[in-house]
């Protein structure tokens, strides 16, 4: 191979890297938006279910499946 070859798969193998760079970057960044998102969600859970259990707590004789809805 010629040092013009070589000077070509350089500059290709750099930016081949520069792009994988790039795309490292990006998936990273979308990955902590997840983790971010998904301990809002976590959180939220946990306090849904801390006042569902409030609720029931507060009435255990109320059956929510067992109660007729309203337009009966």
């Amino acid at each position: 191979m010629s040092e013009q070859d070589n000077a070509k798969r350089l500059i290709e193998l750099e930016s081949r890297l520069s792009f994988q760079e790039d795309l490292l970057a990006a998936v990273n960044q979308s990955l902590v938006e997840q983790d971010k998102t998904l301990r809002e969600l976590h959180m939220q859970l946990r306090h849904l279910n801390d006042k569902l259990k409030q609720s029931q707590d507060a009435d255990p004789f109320s059956d929510p499946a067992s109660e007729r809805p309203p337009h009966y």
